[in-house]
């Protein structure tokens, strides 16, 4: 239980690191537009699920 709590929150710490680097990127090109910033994160979401299953 305690390992799982662990894992999730080292999951959470990464989206915040991938979507603030993706964030800083967006701001560089203020003109992507929401819908595009939306699916990136979605992206985003599923790269790093698929990282916890490749481990």
């Amino acid at each position: 239980m305690r390992h799982h709590q662990y894992e999730s929150q080292f999951l959470q710490n990464t989206m915040v690191c991938l979507l603030w680097l993706h964030h800083s990127k967006l701001i560089n090109h203020y003109n992507y537009n929401i819908l595009y910033h939306r699916s990136q994160r979605k992206n985003l979401l599923s790269m790093v699920i698929s990282m916890k299953e490749l481990k």
